[in-house]
């Protein structure tokens, strides 16, 4: 998907490792960039927005409509059809089957917008079937200019760059028909309340970015209410009311809550009692609880205090409270002595914890206080031993890229797949985890948008990804049996 920017010209490029390119003779402005692995086949002038595939032909939209390439020879595209269609912005063009969509705000005012069904059974000749008018409010933004399929056998489509994401079911491409909106989790940024893109991979998971990171979802019987599976959001940067809409959210696409810890610690009383309360009113299994953390160095009786209140606070909704252990980032620890403290006075309501700490003499002592208490380190390598009941298992950030090898560990206590996840973690060793885990999640699926992440955190270094990219790939290509 083509997103964010107009192109200026269309260039059809393949990428060639170690061919030292000049600059280029023929330059039309602007001038084109040299690159030592990117070398320029044929170029034609014009202006683009989107561009998909189809057998040897690109299906491409722009000012004036969609233009088709026979791209059968790489060096010398060729225009071959063309399709006008009235146009204001349009950021994507999206195919399944025979059947061609393209969504653009509305040219004269932005009051809505308009979806084109466009068939390309002729591949050169493609034709209009049906145009559905979407968001249709009489003022302000529509539902958006990009349009992507949701389901492999073509019937279902999702609408971006508004703030809710439009449903349009195309089970008859004759006579498309709106389901709705639902507001996605990627879209709650109080800067950038819009989604922006929706990309179906291949395991069916359908992942939606905006202004508030990304988001995972699959389909559900009620097309308004798709099953989030997770986001790639930092908490303490969200605001108070935007991790309450992340957590209604969940609720609203029908996840298990009674399998779920949520964050709710907060530095102010207020925000960690309202997190709280919101999270046992929702039913989420459980409260994950960062201490106050601007504030250092203060006594536990200060933190005891706190606890006292969060428990105070739900004690008409008992939710399960997890303490969240992480004092590199914190600046407050959970002693030992502290969390044995609140076990006796709190009996059944402090429950577990998650060690970000990095020092398993700690974990191992925090899961000897009690043989109910639940301790989650936050590395893959603890998973083997966990197995043994020493630990409830791992909390990791680093399980959004190698789930599936840490399921392995967990369930078969197979070695070679934890010493891949553990290796997968490794890449992050000194550098910034958050950040990291993101670039790498946009390598995974191809997606910049996943990349993003809110102030004060700082995109990840090229030099940074480039190794992080290069170890992934590395550790995949030989694939875990």
């Amino acid at each position: 998907m083509n997103a964010g920017r107009w192109l200026r010209i269309l260039v059809l490029v393949v990428l060639t490792a170690g061919v030292n390119v000049g600059p280029a003779k023929a330059v039309v402005e602007p001038p084109l960039a040299n690159s030592s692995n990117v070398h320029l086949l044929a170029h034609i002038p014009g202006t683009a927005a989107g561009m998909n595939f189809k057998d040897h032909y690109a299906y491409v939209s722009g000012w004036g409509g969609i233009t088709v390439l026979d791209i059968a020879q790489a060096d010398s595209p060729t225009v071959v059809g063309a399709l006008p269609l009235p146009h204001f912005e349009n950021e994507d063009v999206d195919l399944c089957g025979d059947v061609l969509v393209v969504v653009n705000d509305r040219e004269a005012k932005d009051l809505g917008s308009i979806m084109y069904v466009i068939s390309i059974a002729n591949r050169t000749a493609p034709s209009v079937t049906a145009i559905l008018p979407l968001g249709l409010t009489g003022s302000g933004r529509g539902s958006g200019h990009i349009a992507n399929f949701v389901k492999t056998d073509c019937t279902q489509a999702w609408i971006d760059g508004g703030d809710h994401v439009e449903v349009v079911d195309l089970t008859l491409p004759s006579a498309p028909r709106s389901l709705g909106k639902f507001e996605s989790a990627a879209s709650l940024s109080p800067s950038f309340n819009v989604s922006h893109d929706t990309e179906l991979d291949s395991t069916g998971t359908i992942w939606n970015v905006g202004g508030g990171g990304a988001a995972g979802y699959r389909l559900t019987a009620n097309p308004l209410a798709p099953q989030l599976l997770g986001t790639t959001g930092e908490a303490t940067s969200f605001s108070l009311d935007e991790r309450k809409r992340v957590m209604t959210a969940y609720r609203d696409a029908g996840l298990p809550l009674d399998r779920l810890m949520v964050g709710t610690g907060a530095a102010a009383v207020a925000d960690a009692v309202a997190l709280t309360r919101h999270a046992a009113e929702l039913g989420f299994a459980g409260a994950l609880v960062l201490p106050p953390f601007y504030y250092k160095g203060v006594p536990d009786d200060g933190l005891f205090a706190y606890v006292e209140t969060l428990v105070q606070a739900t004690a008409d909704r008992p939710i399960p409270i997890y303490l969240y252990h992480f004092p590199a980032q914190s600046g407050l620890p959970w002693h030992v002595k502290l969390v044995r403290r609140l076990l006796d006075a709190f009996g059944g309501r402090i429950v577990g914890l998650k060690d970000s700490s990095g020092d398993m003499a700690y974990a191992r002592e925090a899961a000897a206080i009690a043989p109910t208490f639940k301790v989650f380190p936050s590395t893959e390598a603890v998973l083997l031993e966990a197995r043994s009941g020493v630990f409830t298992g791992c909390i990791s950030a680093t399980a959004n890229l190698n789930a599936d090898l840490c399921a392995r560990a967990w369930r078969n206590g197979d070695q070679a797949a934890l010493a891949e996840a553990v290796t997968i973690r490794k890449l992050f060793d000194g550098k910034q985890l958050v950040s990291g885990v993101k670039a790498l999640l946009a390598h995974i699926h191809a997606d910049p948008a996943l990349a993003r992440v809110k102030p004060p955190l700082a995109p990840f270094s090229a030099a940074d990804r480039a190794a992080a990219v290069a170890g992934y790939d590395q550790v995949r290509s030989k694939r875990v049996a």
